[in-house]
């Protein structure tokens, strides 16, 4: 009761302190445009500060839903298109480039963990569990997402089909070669899920998502 009654009398002193400034206004440019420019300034001054101890009292701010440049935000929420990606930037500017292709007898090795998520299935096609092989921030995300998927589709697991590359199946530069990389479905196989996973992946906190085809997504982060 006392905050209502202490916002009220901060709304008529503030409503008092622009009406003010809207008169000095008023009379200054619009009445007597010519006699001096001295009130119309004041006038101004007067509003402007009225109108920051209004933003200042109740926590308003200024619309910041336009970028630098005066175009509007990209919006943040809606299931992925085929060959959308998120940031909008190239993965190697947002995620950063690689350092080397990391074999298994390279110190750097040691530096990836094995991902045994039971919610996670792992397609395994070299039959070397490459494909559990990883960075630990991309684990994290990955078990991330599974706990998401298994909510979104009860009976539903994370699938990845590619993660840490040791075989050179992918492009020079590829983030699979330090176990940043990962791609993914669901399971069972659904093509018509990988939009909506590519949303769960962005909100799960993956560092840049791909719909890459109608095969899979492909997620990638940063060194942590």
């Amino acid at each position: 009761m006392a905050v209502y009654a202490t916002n009220t009398v901060v709304v008529l002193y503030l409503l008092a302190w622009i009406a003010t400034g809207l008169a000095a206004l008023v009379v200054g440019v619009m009445l007597f445009p010519n006699a001096s420019s001295t009130l119309s300034d004041i006038g101004s001054t007067w509003l402007g500060l009225a109108v920051s101890a209004a933003y200042a009292y109740f926590g308003i701010r200024p619309s910041s839903d336009r970028r630098e440049g005066g175009s509007l935000t990209a919006p943040t929420s809606g299931d992925l298109s085929q060959g959308q990606k998120i940031p909008n930037a190239s993965e190697v500017v947002t995620c950063g480039p690689i350092v080397k292709k990391i074999t298994r007898t390279d110190p750097e090795f040691a530096s990836l963990v094995s991902n045994s998520n039971a919610k996670i299935a792992f397609k395994d096609e070299e039959g070397t569990g490459a494909d559990r092989m990883m960075t630990p921030r991309l684990k994290g995300k990955l078990d991330s997402l599974a706990n998401v998927v298994a909510s979104e589709w009860p009976g539903t697991k994370l699938r990845v089909t590619e993660a840490w590359d040791e075989d050179n199946e992918h492009a020079d530069g590829s983030l699979h070669y330090e176990g940043r990389a990962a791609d993914l479905t669901t399971d069972p196989v659904d093509g018509t899920r990988l939009g909506r996973l590519a949303r769960l992946a962005v909100d799960a906190g993956c560092d840049w998502v791909l719909f890459e085809d109608s095969a899979h997504i492909h997620v990638s982060v940063k060194v942590a």
